[in-house]
């Protein structure tokens, strides 16, 4: 949740929280129901092949939704859509935070799942104080989201587990069908900005050819894990007291180093994947 969704939902009243998620969550299926898709068609079961499905989902987001891609190009074909989102939303959120929270998972990716909730959560949260002190959440506030936040990544788990389950079984066809919204608003957004719209679709078109081969050994997979979930309330107690004395203190990394480090790594990243994508089958 970016620095404006969260003012929305935690300085709101219920009613106001509850249109703003409820807002998020919708605007969000068609760039889901493209995730589900490139999981049947794409199969991405390797680190690489999910960076670069990760991308397709990026440039759904910013390219069908709305037509962000386009505002400085070539520099926002990148950002936000592949250093961000393909690596924030897809990488982090769709992959590595289920296998943390695995059943299966390991107890390294255990310790992974503590430390992202107790030290990495409140200092990534500082990220709402960009929009100066009237923006920055007050630790109740950052209780209020964090509790959102669980209350949606349940629910959402639980949705995704069983669409994850559907998608590797479903008939090509209705993975097309999913993945039809996502490329029908890109289509549409492109008209406008066909000029810049040109060398993306380049861009994409390579994407997809080096999701056409195999490389890397397969992803970890198995159910989330209940505890593991409701535990992350437990941790609350340990998360909200360190937000409280970054608060208190006005300490904070400053943006622009936490955009640079994310930009780097994403797009150093995505080079990768597809040089893997190519060379590795």
């Amino acid at each position: 949740m970016n620095e404006g969704p969260v003012a929305a939902v935690v300085k709101g009243g219920l009613a106001d929280q509850i249109y703003h998620v409820g807002f998020m969550w919708a605007f969000y299926l068609v760039p889901a129901a493209l995730w589900l898709a490139c999981i049947r068609l794409a199969e991405p079961n390797t680190w690489a092949r999910v960076i670069l499905a990760g991308a397709l989902v990026g440039w759904s987001i910013e390219g069908a939704m709305v037509p962000a891609v386009y505002e400085a190009p070539p520099f926002s074909y990148i950002w936000t859509s592949v250093a961000w989102h393909a690596f924030v939303d897809v990488l982090f959120g769709l992959v590595l935070l289920p296998m943390c929270l695995s059943r299966e998972g390991t107890r390294r990716s255990y310790v992974l799942w503590v430390l992202s909730v107790v030290l990495l959560w409140p200092l990534w949260s500082t990220w709402t104080w960009v929009d100066g002190p009237s923006a920055m959440l007050t630790p109740e506030e950052f209780l209020i989201m964090a509790l959102w936040v669980l209350g949606l990544l349940g629910v959402g788990l639980a949705a995704y587990s069983w669409g994850v389950g559907a998608a590797t079984d479903m008939p090509r066809g209705v993975a097309w069908t999913l993945a039809f919204p996502s490329l029908a608003l890109f289509a549409l957004n492109a008209i406008p900005y066909w000029l810049f719209a040109l060398p993306l679709v380049a861009l994409i078109a390579v994407t997809i050819w080096a999701l056409g081969k195999r490389s890397g050994d397969p992803m970890l997979a198995g159910g989330i894990s209940t505890k593991r979930l409701v535990g992350m309330l437990g941790l609350l107690a340990f998360a909200v007291p360190i937000y409280g004395a970054l608060f208190l203190a006005q300490v904070s990394p400053e943006p622009e180093l936490m955009l640079g480090v994310v930009l780097i790594l994403g797009t150093l990243g995505f080079v990768w994947a597809l040089w893997r994508g190519f060379t590795h089958h």
